[in-house]
């Protein structure tokens, strides 16, 4: 039988409690030998990442966010048995918050890019396959480089990106479903994405050609390298249709990720890796 080694990157080791119920629900679903690395204190995630994969033992590697919580066992068996087929290079699972609790958790859910990708009937090649929960070959992991580990925020699509290079397919797999909690709120949404906008411009000069823009539908089509001009004038674009459209909502948080996008680039000495 393939061994497998469950990855999970946590500032903590806790998370709330939930890194220890990841580590049963895995169990519970590839076995109670199964072998769990939880990597603690490792900062940015693909640093993690790539400690992770170091460590691990198993043929396949499940990378799992310690903050989410899988919709049952089979969620996970079902990301590692996918890779049986040896075009798929990354199998990754469908996500959606859990119920809102609040009125901004309600607009977060159907206003954010990417805040949800809906369960698929059949295997589908997309960019939304990402490390919420997502199941590689140590093998093509390590064939592609891991992830590269300058960077604060781009681990997921630069993976993506380079599996796709190596010629393999990156799919969401049918059947599998992970929650993955929304911000409770305005006031801690918004410095999430000034800490994103930050992260995005360290990204941007430390490693300006492993950059793959995410696909704002939710992983219809996949990430593709634009140029920084062609980033500015889609922004714009994007933002003059919320305007247009009365989007203030919209609007804030762009503003916001904006703000720390040039803070980020205008004084990048000032700050640490923010996420």
């Amino acid at each position: 039988m393939t061994s497998v080694s469950v990855v999970i990157p946590s500032a903590d080791g806790w998370r709330g409690g939930n890194v220890p119920r990841l580590v049963e629900a895995a169990r519970s679903a590839l076995g109670p030998d199964a072998e769990v690395v939880v990597v603690q204190g490792v900062r940015p995630c693909a640093a993690a990442h790539n400690e992770g994969a170091r460590r691990a033992q198993g043929e396949l590697l499940l990378f799992l966010d310690d903050d989410v919580i899988p919709e049952g066992p089979a969620t996970l068996r079902l990301l590692v048995e996918t890779l049986v087929d040896p075009t798929i290079g990354i199998a990754g699972a469908a996500q959606v918050p859990p119920p809102p609790r609040n009125a901004f958790q309600r607009w977060w859910t159907h206003a954010s890019d990417r805040a949800a990708f809906r369960p698929v009937e059949s295997v589908t090649d997309s960019d939304m396959a990402t490390h919420a929960a997502m199941a590689i070959r140590r093998s093509v992991y390590r064939e592609v480089g891991g992830e590269p580990a300058a960077c604060w925020r781009a681990d997921d699509q630069v993976l993506r990106a380079r599996v796709r290079e190596a010629g393999y397919r990156v799919v969401v797999v049918p059947g599998c479903l992970v929650f993955h909690p929304a911000p409770p709120g305005w006031s801690g949404y918004l410095r999430r994405r000034v800490r994103d906008g930050i992260a995005a411009a360290h990204d941007a000069r430390v490693a300006p050609e492993a950059i793959v823009d995410l696909s704002p539908d939710g992983g219809a089509r996949w990430g593709t390298r634009r140029t920084r001009a062609r980033r500015a004038r889609d922004w714009f674009v994007r933002s003059a249709r919320a305007f247009g459209a009365g989007d203030m909502a919209f609007l804030v948080s762009r503003a916001a990720y904006a703000f720390g996008y040039g803070a980020g680039a205008l004084f990048p000495g000032r700050f640490r890796n923010p996420l």
